[in-house]
């Protein structure tokens, strides 16, 4: 009976067919832990993102304070130009200047740096989510906000220390830099036709900055030359721009490690601390000491 059992169990054994198993391959071995991994350095990026943002909210508080603190008094003029009838015989018309109000170049500078700070507490904070989801789209708009607001504070503190005193034209600058950072915002946000909006929007900047050369430029032919420390001010805030255009023009292009989107706002972020803190003690060491 037992002998029965044993060869029907052996026979339906034999009926069972056995199920084909998957060759195990290296790549299958090292899929898994793969996706982990890079979940992990995704996590690991999002945390010294958060970091980062906080520590620079810090610094250019610290700075902002200091400034307040070390400088000394100084106001500039603002005007308005306008055409007004001669009192002269001939009775033409001429150009007339109305001063209008002082703008306090110390005030500008630790309001530049007090928007950086502002803006990366929240980007620590408040917007966070939000910046870090953007960030895992691969795309950036909070940072041409956060950059149109900074770069806004510094040319106008650039053009004012240049000679650019009417309102009128200090107007249309800063209208140029926030366009200039719209359109990146705008850009930043296309799926089809990016490196094209990218390229307009480095446009629109450098015609704010040709204004500002221009009148630098007049004034070292047609009158006495800007006060010497303007120059490196010059070169600093030009190769920040150049530099955020070049990176922008990395991560577009996915050169190198620039493709990587969290090492790239890295750099945005390591540009900007560099040019604002830069420019900003310029400033002071040319015109705010006491």
């Amino acid at each position: 009976m037992a002998t029965t059992k044993k060869k029907r169990a052996i026979s339906k054994a034999k009926k069972t067919p056995v199920k084909a198993t998957a060759p195990v391959t290296e790549a299958a071995i090292t899929k898994a832990p793969k996706k982990e991994l890079t979940q992990s350095v995704r996590l690991r990026t999002k945390v010294d993102l958060f970091a980062w943002n906080k520590w620079l909210a810090i610094i250019y508080a610290i700075q902002g304070i200091a400034l307040i603190v070390v400088s000394g008094p100084k106001s500039l003029p603002v005007f308005s130009t306008y055409l007004t009838k001669s009192t002269l015989p001939d009775g033409g018309m001429v150009h007339a200047t109305q001063r209008l109000f002082d703008a306090n170049i110390v005030m500008l500078v630790v309001g530049m740096l007090f928007v950086a700070a502002i803006a990366h507490a929240l980007l620590a904070g408040m917007y966070r989510t939000r910046y870090e989801t953007e960030l895992a789209e691969g795309t950036n708009r909070i940072h041409w906000l956060t950059f149109g607001a900074s770069s806004i504070f510094l040319i106008v503190i650039i053009s004012l220390l240049t000679g650019i005193s009417d309102l009128s034209a200090l107007a249309m600058i800063v209208t140029l830099l926030l366009s200039q950072s719209i359109f990146g915002y705008l850009a930043a946000g296309q799926k089809t036709a990016v490196k094209h909006s990218y390229g307009i929007a480095a446009a629109i900047s450098f015609m704010a900055w040709l204004v500002v050369l221009f009148t630098a430029v007049s004034a070292a032919i047609y009158g006495t030359h800007v006060a010497t420390f303007m120059y490196g001010i010059y070169a600093t805030a030009i190769a920040g721009f150049a530099a955020q255009a070049a990176l922008t023009y990395s991560v577009q292009n996915h050169k190198g490690r620039w493709a990587d989107v969290y090492y790239a706002e890295r750099g945005y972020l390591c540009v900007a601390l560099i040019t604002v803190s830069a420019v900003a003690w310029q400033v002071f060491a040319g015109a705010l000491r006491p």
